[in-house]
């Protein structure tokens, strides 16, 4: 039982743990199961999360029937037990074998030798890296030095305009969200009133309200009498 057939090519089977950062985003994982598949092994998926999308797994894993482990339980240890007893026997090792998968990071290497040393890149070699990049770009472990590399095919004299457009979209950082902020509400203050200091003027206006009291008093009454009166 193995788990990386790259290192023995005589191990009897391969086992694959599924998550999404193995079978989706890491371009090494991808690599060992297309390889395991080329060795013609048996393949045996082992699910252990849900964020795993069974349309984006590899076409060596879309027709094979995987084990549910996610709950870790006692029917999840039983099933993987089921499925490790009924795997069969692989076939015999083609001949020749076919060429064992680099690990990342050498790959990123070659890539970065072709960017900086090559004297001329055409337009086909351009998008292939292109798409090598993009792929690595989204595994967690290669992802910064991805980034790093397609800055440094971008700044190349021969770049081709449509591989240059199509790196400035990859770089591109995502669109910050539009934020709607509420117009500023005009506060009405209340006026203020200068304290008054004079004597003369308090009492000015101490009278002015008494005339005022008296006006609303007996304005009802005078206008009662002069009715009546006519």
């Amino acid at each position: 039982m193995g788990s990386n057939p790259s290192r023995n090519p005589q191990l009897r089977n391969f086992l694959l743990v599924m998550s999404k950062a193995s079978v989706v985003d890491s371009v090494a994982c991808k690599r060992e199961c297309k390889y395991a598949a080329a060795l013609q092994k048996p393949i045996l998926p082992v699910l252990v999360a849900d964020d795993v999308s069974t349309s984006l797994l590899p076409s060596e894993l879309q027709m094979i029937q995987f084990v549910d482990y996610k709950l870790r339980d006692i029917n999840s240890v039983k099933s993987l037990a089921r499925a490790l007893g009924a795997l069969p026997l692989g076939h015999q090792l083609p001949n020749p074998l076919p060429p064992v998968p680099e690990p990342p990071i050498s790959y990123l290497a070659s890539l970065s030798n072709q960017i900086d040393l090559a004297s001329f890149l055409d337009l086909e070699a351009q998008s292939r890296i292109l798409i090598e990049l993009k792929s690595s770009l989204r595994d967690p472990a290669t992802s910064l030095d991805s980034e790093l590399l397609l800055k440094r095919l971008r700044a190349r004299n021969d770049l081709f305009t449509k591989i240059a457009e199509d790196i400035d979209q990859v770089l591109v950082p995502a669109p910050t969200a539009r934020r709607f902020l509420a117009a500023p509400q005009t506060v009405r203050q209340k006026p203020v009133i200068a304290p008054l200091t004079d004597a003369a003027e308090r009492e000015k206006i101490a009278r002015l309200r008494r005339w005022v009291q008296w006006l609303l008093w007996t304005t009802p009454f005078s206008a009662v009498f002069s009715v009546q009166s006519t």
